[in-house]
């Protein structure tokens, strides 16, 4: 089962509020469907809070780089009946701005939570025991009739409890509104529509752009990585090298360069739209469950067995012109019967995009994102993965020794497979050439009775001519046979 963290977004159910005390009391996770198809089951969580209480912060929306992201803590948490409950203590009145907003979004009901845990027991669909567990939870009401979660979380460790939608200005809550997750939508839409709160949003929003002047940002370029660092948006900047659209950079390179004494036009043109970075060839990373380190990759076997939609969900790339064939979909890397993510199947992947084995036909700006999408996959399986850059043959080799050892077994096979072949067409030759043999033989022999009886006609024949050229034939044939063993 993997450690990797996985978080859950939940619309939290305000079920009591200290004005004095600054607490909550909410539901933070409730046993419904989420939009990955997933159930937490309401009793996961009964052996899985005991590490929590010794570390029981409140966090803004999972960040943990920045001190005032700890917005609260959590004096007590228990599972219900239909879910995780937790008693929130918000820092408000403190200094801290976030906490303020995040406190006045608790007070109206507008708060989503997003839990932090691992899994450490999972039901899915062909498990043992999840189809009873379906039927638990429609007999509860918690999934609907029709509703067959890909995954049942049956029991769970509780790492940290998030409060998420809380920046105050309108231009965040505005772009949640379109984001991907709709429990964040629907919340910053009630947000922004909510005419109460717009005293509220001018007054933070002057401290908000108080720390924005403050903030710095590592961006790198979609198209060539070049990364930069300033206190604009990343969004609003275009690459100083290439041109291409930058976006915020998960970890800053090594050395990476300064854009300050940069002339500011160079950064010319529109903001982008809501979206307008994200390469549309490029399929987005979602986390799924890993293979066992080990396990065997047959590319080839997997796209084989796959239709269109297994494809959207197991490859990294595809033709945006041609969607509806399976050829316009490139680097597969998840197994199609459960969508596993095979370690064997990700390197091969990588290996293929720098450029192994005569590589794979992507468009050059779509390359970045490709190989952002694998590095994550990298980081699944707690691996370093290589620098995206120009590689040599040689560099590949030694990079990936197995993708190469692959292909000169499947070389050495196919070799095999022709020598074998042509054993048995040596061995069909060798049976024709004694059957042509025989035939000379007996034609040689019917001659020679011929000649025998028009000479006794009195007739004469060249017996010998005849011999002659019928065993010359048979040589030529017999020579003929012999150079192909």
């Amino acid at each position: 089962m993997s450690e990797k963290m996985i978080h859950k977004t939940f619309r939290g159910e305000i079920r009591g509020v200290d004005e004095k005390s600054h607490t909550v009391t909410a539901l933070v996770s409730g046993e419904k469907v989420d939009r990955y198809n997933e159930v937490i089951l309401a009793a996961a969580w009964s052996k899985g809070l005991g590490n929590f209480k010794a570390h029981n912060v409140l966090v803004s929306s999972h960040r943990y780089s920045d001190l005032r992201a700890q917005i609260g803590e959590v004096p007590s948490t228990k599972g219900a009946d239909d879910g995780l409950e937790a008693k929130l203590k918000y820092y408000t009145g403190e200094g801290n701005p976030e906490a303020d907003w995040a406190w006045q979004l608790a007070l109206k009901g507008k708060a989503a939570y997003s839990v932090g845990f691992i899994s450490r027991k999972a039901k899915r669909k062909g498990d043992d025991g999840y189809d009873e567990l379906i039927e638990e939870l429609r007999a509860r009401g918690s999934i609907g009739k029709k509703d067959q979660p890909w995954a049942i979380y049956t029991e769970v460790e509780l790492l940290e409890i998030s409060h998420v939608l809380v920046p105050a200005y309108p231009d965040a809550l505005q772009k949640a509104m379109f984001d991907d997750d709709p429990v964040m939508a629907e919340v910053a839409k009630e947000v922004c529509e909510d005419g109460e709160l717009e005293c509220v949003m001018e007054a933070v929003q002057k401290m908000f752009d108080d720390l924005e002047a403050k903030a710095k940002y590592t961006c790198e370029c979609i198209k060539c990585g070049h990364q930069i660092e300033t206190d604009r948006h990343c969004k609003d900047l275009k690459c100083p090298k290439c041109g291409g659209q930058m976006r915020r950079a998960e970890k800053p390179g090594p050395g990476q360069d300064s854009i300050e004494g940069e002339d500011e036009e160079v950064y010319g043109g529109e903001k982008s739209g809501p979206g307008e970075a994200e390469e549309k060839k490029v399929i987005p990373y979602k986390e799924a469950p890993k293979a066992d380190e080990g396990d065997k990759w047959d590319g080839p076997k997997e796209v084989a067995a796959a239709d269109v939609a297994d494809l959207k969900v197991m490859c990294t790339w595809y033709d945006d012109e041609k969607p509806d064939i399976k050829g316009s979909y490139k680097l597969p890397h998840q197994r199609q019967k459960d969508k596993y993510v095979v370690w064997n199947g990700v390197k091969a992947a990588m290996a293929a995009l720098l450029g192994a084995r005569g590589g794979v036909k992507i468009p050059d700006d779509d390359r970045k994102a490709v190989y952002d999408h694998l590095a994550k996959h990298y980081k699944q399986f707690d691996k370093t993965p290589p620098e995206f850059k120009d590689y040599t043959e040689d560099e590949l080799r030694e990079l990936f020794p197995e993708v190469y050892e692959e292909k000169i077994q499947g070389e050495l096979e196919e070799t095999e497979g022709v020598n074998d072949t042509l054993d048995e067409i040596k061995q069909q030759l060798t049976i024709l050439g004694e059957s042509v043999k025989k035939m000379g033989d007996a034609l040689a022999e019917f001659l020679a009775k011929q000649a025998d009886a028009n000479v006794s006609q009195g007739k004469e024949v060249e017996q010998d001519d005849y011999l002659k050229t019928i065993l010359e034939k048979v040589e030529e044939a017999n020579e003929g046979l012999r150079k192909t063993e």
